[in-house]
C-alpha cells in the first residue's frame, strides 16, 4: 500500500513532534508509550536487521546511522519484553536516527515510503 504525500508529510510531521516533544522532557502518558511500544513492536516486526536497510548504500555516515538503528531498536526491544516498558531517551535517539536517515534518503520512494508506514 502506497501512502499518500499527506500521508508521508503527516508522518514526517509527528516524528518531528515527538522528538521535540521527548527532547523538552515532555511528560508522556501511559496511553502514549503503550502506542509507541506497539509502534516499536510494528517495526521490528517489519525489519528483521535495520543495519541492513538499503544495504546497498555504502557510505560510512548511512550504515553506520542503520546501525545505530538496530542498535537502539534491540535495546528498546528488550526493554519492552523484560520490563513492559519503553526508555524514552532511547527512543529519542532512533527517532532522531530515523529521521537523519529519512532526510538522506528522501530520494529514495520505496524506502521512504516504508518509513513512512512505520510512522503513521
Amino acid at each position: 500500500m502506497e501512502l499518500t504525500d499527506a500521508e508521508k508529510h503527516a508522518s514526517y510531521i509527528n516524528l518531528i513532534e515527538t522528538i521535540a516533544a521527548l527532547s523538552r522532557g515532555d511528560a508522556m502518558d501511559d496511553d502514549w508509550i503503550d502506542a509507541q511500544i506497539d509502534r516499536v513492536r510494528h517495526i521490528r516486526s517489519y525489519y528483521s536487521d535495520m543495519a541492513l536497510v538499503n544495504i546497498e548504500r555504502e557510505d560510512s555516515e548511512f550504515r553506520n546511522i542503520a546501525l545505530g538503528l538496530e542498535m537502539n531498536l534491540k535495546v528498546m526491544i528488550s526493554e519492552i519484553e523484560l520490563f513492559g516498558t519503553l526508555d524514552t531517551d532511547t527512543y529519542l535517539e532512533f527517532s532522531q536516527g530515523v529521521l537523519r536517515l529519512i532526510n538522506m534518503i528522501e530520494e529514495d520512494e520505496d524506502l521512504s515510503n516504508a518509513f513512512a508506514k512505520l510512522l503513521r
